[in-house]
């Protein structure tokens, strides 16, 4: 099952990841049960800039998450 914030950054709505971001109950760093990524990992091996800055922006984004299935962090997506 793909979570709020895993569609919000694959589709590169930014408002929409925002509005996820104030709510107390964002699953910021939840991996979906698909692609085994975090939203962070997901918005930057998609490119999506402005998402990656409203993540980072957000105090519990952990940026240092390795993904489940390619073994990567955003630092890694960002790269490839």
């Amino acid at each position: 099952m793909l979570h709020c914030s895993q569609l919000a950054c694959s589709l590169g709505h930014t408002a929409t990841m925002k509005l996820i971001c104030t709510s107390e109950h964002a699953m910021i760093n939840h991996e979906d049960l698909v692609r085994k990524e975090t939203a962070l990992v997901r918005a930057c091996s998609l490119g999506h800039e402005d998402i990656v800055q409203v993540l980072l922006d957000h105090p519990s984004v952990d940026v240092n998450r390795v993904s489940a299935t390619h073994k990567e962090t955003a630092l890694h997506a960002t790269c490839r």
